[in-house]
């Protein structure tokens, strides 16, 4: 009898230790299963941040083409603007010169000077003056439209400057468990 309790203890302390061996199987193999999830999460949210990244990167490429072409063909406008504001102003600036030129007195003590001829000349300059007035304003109006703000990409979104709360980020993008890099969670 004494036998027959022994293998019965014996038995029983075996069946023990096997099932003691599959749960430190199965729990090592759910260690396994959980470190690779882990793993694939880290690596899914690593690839959001790199693919974010790019995505901000060619936006800002994108942007910055449209703003240097927006700025060349600012520039060339305001070089032709500029170039008929000065045409203007020197128009305005020759015909004062002429009403008030010492010039004209020396013609009158030449043989060949004609009063009809010279009046018919600063009415003429009298015409271009005003001509010339009437384009400074318009020029100078159009020269400071180059200073309006250049138009980016719809998509592309201005920063916030409002105060972060305890579940906002900044430059720490959160994937589609809304799990962030920081650990933050937000629900």
């Amino acid at each position: 009898m004494i036998n027959g309790g022994l293998n019965i203890l014996s038995s029983a302390v075996e069946v023990s230790n096997m099932e003691a061996m599959v749960y430190r199987l199965k729990a090592k193999k759910a260690e396994n299963d959980l470190a690779r999830l882990q793993n694939e999460a880290l690596e899914r949210e690593s690839k959001l941040v790199r693919d974010h990244a790019t995505a901000i990167r060619r936006a800002e490429r994108r942007d910055r083409r449209e703003v240097s072409s927006v700025m060349s063909q600012r520039a060339s406008e305001f070089e032709a603007e500029l170039g008929n504001l000065s045409e203007a102003y020197s128009l305005v600036g020759d015909f004062r010169e002429c009403c008030a030129s010492v010039s004209t007195l020396w013609k009158t003590r030449l043989g060949k000077f004609n009063f009809k001829d010279e009046v018919a000349t600063m009415e003429g300059g009298r015409k271009d003056y005003a001509h010339a007035e009437a384009l400074v304003s318009p020029i100078e109006g159009r020269l400071q439209g180059f200073w309006d703000p250049i138009p980016v990409s719809p998509d592309t979104k201005e920063a916030l400057t409002e105060v972060l709360g305890e579940d906002e980020e900044v430059n720490c993008p959160a994937s589609a468990f809304e799990v962030s890099l920081s650990g933050n969670v937000s629900i």
